[in-house]
C-alpha cells in the first residue's frame, strides 16, 4: 500500500500555517514514517506544497 500526505515542508516559511508552532514541533513526521515504512521519500508537489509518501508492506 502507498500513502501521501501533502504539507508545507519542514521548516516554517513566512506564508504558511507552521509559523504559529514552537520551532521544535517542525521535521519529526519523516523520522516516524521511516520507522514504520519500507520505502518512504517526498517531492515537491506544488510551489506551496510537497508531498511525501510511504510504502507498507502487506502483513
Amino acid at each position: 500500500m502507498e500513502v501521501h500526505v501533502s504539507d508545507g515542508g519542514p521548516q516554517a516559511a513566512a506564508d504558511n500555517r507552521a509559523t504559529a508552532r514552537p520551532a521544535d514541533e517542525h521535521g519529526r513526521g519523516g523520522m516516524i514514517v521511516a520507522a514504520l515504512t519500507s520505502q518512504a521519500g517526498s517531492g515537491h508537489e506544488s510551489e506551496d506544497l510537497i508531498d511525501h509518501w510511504a510504502s507498507f508492506d502487506a502483513a
